[in-house]
């Protein structure tokens, strides 16, 4: 069951990444809300059902902001089965976070979206909280036709998702908003080509790595050893952008990688002036890689992505880790956070633990912002 996160809808005041609190936005009517969905969840939704989770602003009742979306894909949410995993996990969320009531827009273009929508909202009914309203669209564009699906629902005309307030903010921002679920995919599929130029490399990587470690360790060496490895690390992501990494140097670094106290290490570059490079590094090593390689690199953008919010684009990176790897400890932490709708808040502690590794092991990492 594919379900993206998105956790950056929020009235709260600018906070830095990692924490809950985000730039406000103002959706005032079902059109503005349709609208703004690309730009909440970093893509384009199509068949999908996106469930909005609403608060109370200050105790007042009146007054209510999103703070959450979860996007399902429509069969999901149609099918006896998976529509009762939906809701639990919905649920789960509403009470661990305080939510009052729950939206959803329905989007698919089928000639059976009617009959869908309404298998849709007759599941999402269930919810513990309530759904106070629901609309079916059959596209996420300007112009497009809604009409509700409740009797608080009414019917109207989409705004344009690119003149979006929110889209506005997000580009600002430096968010690429992407055209479907598809393209974010695609930004972490293997590249046969680049595997096949990396792969002989890996080999002689790991029995460097492993073999000048070992003799470190004999000479009780094994912490400056690892120390300079980290280094070495760093200084590629921070030429990384200005000179491209050769298939050698990838292969040192997933050798690296493979050690869990430089892996952990790694950790604590994100929300740091080496958080976006690194974060590139890692897209290529995870379209390099295979196996563990891939899954160490691909949990790396994931964490990075969650820690920013970016709940549909972690999820994605961690089941690619996943189907990798499927044993990998922190994919299987990282997966159940989300599953659970943990937000980025709650895993923040593992960059604070990484940036601590780091000191113990005298690698100076930059400030987190």
């Amino acid at each position: 069951m594919d379900a993206d996160h998105e956790f950056s809808q929020s009235a709260a005041d600018e906070a830095p990444p990692g924490t809950d609190a985000v730039p406000s936005t103002k959706v005032g009517t079902a059109g503005e809300l349709i609208a703004a969905l690309p730009a909440m969840l970093g893509f384009v939704p199509a068949r999908s059902v996106v469930v909005a989770l609403l608060h109370t602003i200050d105790g007042n009742a009146g007054r209510r902001e999103i703070r959450a979306v979860v996007r399902f894909d429509l069969d999901a949410v149609t099918e006896p089965d998976s529509a009762h995993q939906v809701l639990s996990m919905l649920d789960s969320m509403c009470l661990r976070e305080g939510a009052i009531a729950a939206m959803a827009v329905i989007v698919d273009d089928r000639p059976e979206a009617d009959a869908t929508a309404d298998r849709a909202v007759e599941y999402l009914r269930g919810l513990a909280v309530g759904l106070t309203h629901a609309w079916l669209v059959p596209a996420i564009a300007a112009g497009a036709q809604y009409r509700g699906l409740l009797r608080a629902g009414g019917a109207g005309t989409a705004e344009d998702p690119c003149a979006s307030p929110l889209a506005f903010a997000q580009v600002l921002n430096g968010v690429q908003i992407r055209g479907s679920r598809d393209e974010l995919v695609d930004l972490l599929t293997s590249d046969p080509v680049l595997v096949a130029e990396v792969e002989p490399h890996v080999g002689p990587a790991i029995a460097r790595f492993r073999d000048g470690l070992a003799a470190a360790v004999t000479d009780e060496r094994g912490d400056t050893y690892r120390r300079t490895a980290a280094k070495s690390v760093l200084a590629l992501i921070a030429a990384f952008g200005e000179t491209d990494c050769a298939p050698e140097d990838l292969a040192t670094v997933m050798a690296a990688l493979r050690d869990r106290t430089i892996r952990d290490i790694m950790f604590g570059l994100v929300g740091t002036e080496l958080g976006p490079a690194a974060q590139m590094l890692w897209h290529q090593m995870a379209r390099a890689g295979t196996g563990p390689d891939r899954a160490e690199a691909a949990v790396l953008c994931g964490y990075d992505a969650y820690y920013r919010g970016d709940g549909a684009y972690a999820g994605i990176c961690i089941k690619a880790a996943l189907q990798a790897e499927p044993s990998n400890p922190m994919a299987v932490l990282l997966d159940a956070a989300l599953s659970e709708g943990l937000r980025p808040g709650r895993i923040s502690r593992i960059a604070e633990t990484a940036r601590l590794v780091a000191a113990d092991h005298g690698v100076d990492l930059p400030p987190a912002s």
